[in-house]
């Protein structure tokens, strides 16, 4: 952001009073600008800069209730926080603080604090200090095995309700956490636990328990006491079963369970009534048990990646679904029992052996995202249309060479991907779908681009990387919105100066052609070095 149009939003929120102002770097250390009286400001955000200093102002922000300076590479917290008492809320993750000041005592109001990957090794007995703090984040630290040391540091902290510790390599629990039993969410992703201690039974007041990205091959039979649990992540572990006990979590919501090694599901699944969301992608599930039909309540189901064979009719009597996810089975064709499933928003079958449309998927009128993905499909039926919901589809990875002219009636659409289908020009009717906003047409064989283009009028995103265009034909600039164009690895030697030229256009990604007019090396800088470049020709 240039020191221009940071001192505009700085003086538009001063003249609105606004609550809320982001900048950045060139903002905070542009210098000439004098103190700025923005008596309303509660929250403000200066992330992912190289920030050396705030400037001395904004210690007068008396308001200010949340800050955030997450990624600015901070070997300190600046002097200034250190004396915003009315903080509530400090985000301070990736930024390379190394260790942290015992001052932090000073934000005694300080209730969220985010100190996410800052190579820091251990905490300060101060920090116990702030018995207001309800929320702290340490994930992607150094801790390692430390955590006795550290939570001896964290007891004091009465109002501690949500801890992360996830990304640091531990590999026991500690008996020192049940010292921590007001703790309602907890975060342990992705560290190195075969096995969890019974120390975890003791946090009752547990509703968010994430645990994915370990070692796990077991549950432990405490678990079964943490009967508050809604959400439980399990993802990316071992296990190959689930124990029993888990009817015991019958307050659960949203149940996690990607990337395991489960065969099947116990019986007892059917107590969880409460489940909304079930994740049992990547599994080795070849059925369902019969068990699963009892959890009316479900909305969310994701199967995808597993080794069904067959369209698990079980599905079917979960009426309440939303939002299933089959990709990557090995479905040749569906049932007409999935037209019951009138309430789907969502459906994803790509990556399966759906030869043919399936015509059943005619009565699911009320499909926003539909993903063919990846199924060999050579045409699409004209009755396509009557999905008129349709915001998303996905069909790239079939043959398909052609769509049906009636997909004009498919007002609502936005989102259409026709990546990898050997295209070698876009099909004609792509050129009706008049609300088109984001258009993939990558890894086909384009060489050039029809006028008809034009007509998408409304179009931001067009993703044309990985084709053989050689040149680019002046339909592109005539698209008013257009955003956002990727053309990585065409056969282009050169840009129009008119592409560029246009203030909206924010994103044109090149790498991988031949250019020469800008040069590739120039090219691959960005839209604003391409800008600068044709603006230095035209001297």
């Amino acid at each position: 952001m240039s020191v221009t149009e940071a001192r505009r939003r700085v003086d538009y929120a001063r003249e609105t009073n606004a609550c809320e102002l982001n900048l950045s770097l060139d903002s905070m250390s542009g210098g000439g600008g004098g103190s700025y009286e923005l008596a309303y400001l509660e929250v403000l955000h200066v992330w992912h800069e190289q920030l050396a200093a705030l400037m001395p102002e904004v210690a007068l922000l008396e308001n200010l209730t949340s800050l955030d300076l997450s990624g600015n590479g901070l070997r300190a917290i600046p002097d200034q926080v250190l004396t915003m008492t009315g903080l509530k809320t400090l985000n301070l993750r990736r930024n390379d603080l190394g260790e942290l000041t015992p001052e932090i005592n000073r934000l005694s109001n300080l209730e969220t604090l985010d100190l996410i990957d800052n190579g820091l090794t251990g905490l300060p007995r101060q920090l116990a200090d702030l018995e207001k703090l309800s929320e702290l984040d340490i994930s992607a630290n150094n801790f390692c095995n430390h955590l006795d040391e550290l939570l001896a540091e964290l007891i004091g902290l009465k109002s501690l309700t949500a801890l992360g510790l996830g990304f640091n390599e531990l590999t026991e629990l500690p008996d020192a956490l049940a010292d921590l039993a007001g703790l309602t969410t907890l975060d342990l992703t992705r560290n190195n636990f075969t096995h969890l201690r019974p120390v975890i039974g003791s946090l009752t007041n547990l509703t968010t328990l994430k645990l994915s990205g370990n070692r796990l091959e077991a549950l432990p039979a405490e678990l079964e006491q943490l009967t508050a649990l809604t959400t439980l992540d399990l993802g990316a572990n071992g296990l190959e079963t689930l124990p029993p006990e888990i009817a015991n979590l019958s307050a659960l919501t949203t149940l996690g369970l990607r990337g395991n090694e489960l065969e099947s599901l116990p019986a007892e699944i059917v107590h969880l009534g409460n489940l909304t969301t079930l994740d049992l992608a990547s599994n080795d599930l070849g059925e369902l048990p019969p068990e699963i039909v009892q959890l009316s309540g479900l909305r969310r189901l994701d199967l995808s990646e597993n080794r069904l064979k067959t369209f698990p009719q079980e599905i079917v009597q979960l009426t309440d679904l939303t939002e299933l996810d089959l990709d990557s089975n090995d479905l040749t064709e569906l049932s007409t029992w999935i037209t019951r499933l009138s309430g789907l928003k969502t459906l994803h079958l790509g990556g399966n052996s759906l030869r043919k449309f399936p015509e059943e998927l005619m009565s699911l009128t009320a499909l926003v995202e539909l993903d063919l993905s990846d199924n060999g499909l050579s045409s699409l039926p004209g009755e396509i249309a009557i999905l008129g919901e349709l915001a998303t589809l996905n069909l790239s990875g079939n043959d398909l060479s052609d769509l049906p002219g009636s997909m004009v009636n498919l007002a609502s659409l936005k989102t259409l991907y026709l990546n990898d289908n050997g295209l070698t020009s876009p099909p004609a009717a792509i050129f009706v779908l008049s609300g088109l906003t984001e258009l993939h047409l990558s890894f086909n064989a384009l060489e050039t681009l029809p006028p008809e283009l034009m007509n998408l009028t409304t179009l931001e995103r067009l993703y044309l990387d990985s084709n053989s265009l050689t040149e680019l034909p002046p339909v592109l600039i005539s698209l008013p919105n257009l955003a956002e164009l990727y053309l990585d690895s065409n056969e282009l030697t050169k840009l129009p100066a008119d592409l560029v030229a246009r203030d909206n256009l924010k994103v044109l990604r090149v790498e991988g052609n031949f250019l020469l007019d800008p040069p590739i090396v120039l090219a691959e800088q960005g839209v604003t070095a391409i800008r600068e470049y044709f603006a230095r020709q035209g001297e």
